[in-house]
């Protein structure tokens, strides 16, 4: 069974340390809370997508900008 078969409706996934762990590097650990599992992923956000994300949102960056 692949992770992602593993992984069910209502589990609760985290990343520690999500904006520290995305800054990082393209490699992020994800801890399926429910099943005490944990799955080494990548992203593959562009820097703009990523400076988004980090920002919690569109409207944040263009906040900022202002």
């Amino acid at each position: 069974m692949s992770d992602y078969e593993a992984i069910a409706i209502n589990d609760v996934l985290s990343i520690q340390n999500v904006h520290l762990t995305l800054k990082s590097g393209k490699a992020v650990k994800v801890k399926n809370q429910t099943k005490e599992q944990e799955y080494n992923t990548e992203h593959d956000l562009s820097d703009r997508e990523l400076n988004v994300v980090l920002a919690g949102g569109l409207i944040n960056v263009i906040r900022q900008k202002l």
